[in-house]
């Protein structure tokens, strides 16, 4: 009797870990600047361990909506909160694989000054601050949302609004291009962003596949050869316009 259930629990690990292998995976990947790299690591990763994946290119709203639903098996890429509670209160899992550290920046107009501790603990003076809608809650405030950097940029320059938070990989180069020299950086946070699972899926065979494929490719320096700029580039550098 004990032999049997030996067996059987074998087998069910056996087939749990096989699992991520040989399959075809649903990936989303958020429409951003960076979404070819994200493409070809999640490429890589499939190459990596002999599974196929069936892959869409989305904007980020699209993207969480079907993650959300347990539409996809993997949405990448997203950010994690820094505290337990909002981490908790997620509607999606982060996969145990981990991607890299990104800074954020805090962008506001040279002539009008603003306490960036006050917006880390709440924003009780009120400031007028926009960001991308997919991150607001990790911001800590109630920001604006907007999809238009550019636009962003040219409001803070003109005074209609007090500042502008976002990547710094995303932002700063459409900041360089448009060459506001009004415009004033500082590090807001950094956060850490993950490959995004459905909730209650942590050790599937997608977080399985994901976690086996970045310790292969890491191996093999596939990694650093797509991301290796973008997580030199991630952290905070403290340039000025």
């Amino acid at each position: 009797m004990r032999s049997l259930v030996r067996n059987i629990v074998v087998a069910l690990v056996f087939s749990v870990a096989s699992a991520a292998f040989c399959a075809d995976f649903k990936v989303a990947v958020k429409q951003l600047a960076t979404s070819e790299q994200y493409k070809s690591l999640m490429t890589a990763i499939a190459e990596a361990t002999g599974n196929t994946l069936t892959m869409e290119v989305l904007p980020p709203p699209r993207s969480v909506a079907l993650l959300e639903a347990a539409q996809v098996d993997i949405e990448v890429p997203n950010l994690l909160p820094k505290d337990v509670a909002s981490q908790a209160a997620l509607k999606f899992d982060a996969s145990a694989a981990p991607l890299y550290e990104l800074a954020f920046v805090l962008y506001t107009n040279k002539s009008k000054p603003i306490d960036v501790d006050n917006l880390r603990k709440g924003n009780s003076k009120g400031y007028k601050i926009e960001t991308d809608g997919s991150i607001i809650s990790l911001l800590g405030f109630k920001a604006l949302p907007t999809t238009n950097i550019e636009g962003s940029f040219r409001k803070t320059d003109q005074g209609v609004i007090d500042g502008y938070i976002y990547s710094q990989l995303t932002a700063d180069p459409v900041l360089r291009q448009i060459g506001l020299k009004s415009i004033k950086r500082e590090l807001y946070d950094s956060f850490n962003l993950i490959f995004a699972i459905p909730k209650g899926r942590k050790g599937g065979p997608a977080d399985l596949m994901l976690v086996e494929g970045m310790k292969k490719i890491k191996a093999s320096g596939k990694f650093d050869a797509i991301f290796g700029e973008m997580v030199t580039g991630g952290k905070y550098n403290p340039w000025q316009p």
